[in-house]
């Protein structure tokens, strides 16, 4: 069954392409582990809709600040279509925590899973390695965040394109884009500012 797929990059963090099988001009529910772990989220709230919000991405909206959750609140509700969503119908609601953490463990559940291949330089021949590691998640980098302090160090070394930083709950793009990774050593492009949160989760040997 499918986790994340984690070969191809998509717009969207919650994009159905990433999470099962498209054949046949439908996504076939019952090859992803994502969907399960989504039923299986505590509920952290519930609200009813009001008669300016039946609709799934609309409701997202105002609950999340965007429209990319409508899928996953009719999966959690278990409504099958987004009419479920009328005037004062009772629906249910899971923290964005609750579903990072399971969103960061099953894409390292498929990078562990994952074959990654090494070409050898003096031979024309392929080795298989299978990558395996811990799994270490919201860890607090070392490092002083007074708004000119750019780097931070990890425990560990995390295992390369395994590591996600977040600042203040935000997801931030690597490779020099927003943050660069040396061995354990993050370095952000900007110093966080003064009190900022910093949490990285990643896989390391």
């Amino acid at each position: 069954m499918h986790f994340i797929n984690t070969l191809d990059e998509f717009k969207t963090r919650y994009d159905l392409a990433k999470f099962m099988e498209y054949t046949n001009n439908c996504y076939d529910v019952l090859t992803s582990y994502v969907l399960e772990n989504i039923s299986a989220l505590e509920i952290s709230e519930t609200n009813v809709v009001q008669t300016e919000e039946q609709r799934p991405d609309l409701i997202s909206y105002n609950i999340y600040g965007t429209t990319q959750y409508w899928w996953i609140l009719m999966h959690f509700n278990a409504f099958i279509n987004i009419d479920n969503f009328i005037n004062s119908v009772n629906y249910n609601i899971s923290s964005i925590t609750d579903l990072e953490d399971m969103y960061f463990s099953l894409k390292s559940l498929e990078r562990l899973n994952s074959l990654d291949t090494i070409v050898e330089d003096t031979v024309d021949t392929m080795t298989i390695v299978h990558i395996a590691g811990t799994i270490i998640t919201k860890e607090i980098p070392t490092g002083l965040i007074d708004g000119i302090n750019q780097a931070y160090l990890l425990q560990f070394t995390p295992i390369s394109d395994t590591d996600e930083v977040y600042l203040n709950g935000i997801l931030q793009q690597g490779e020099g884009n927003d943050y660069t990774l040396s061995g354990r050593t993050i370095i952000f492009t900007s110093a966080p500012f003064v009190d900022s949160k910093i949490l990285i989760s990643y896989i390391t040997t």
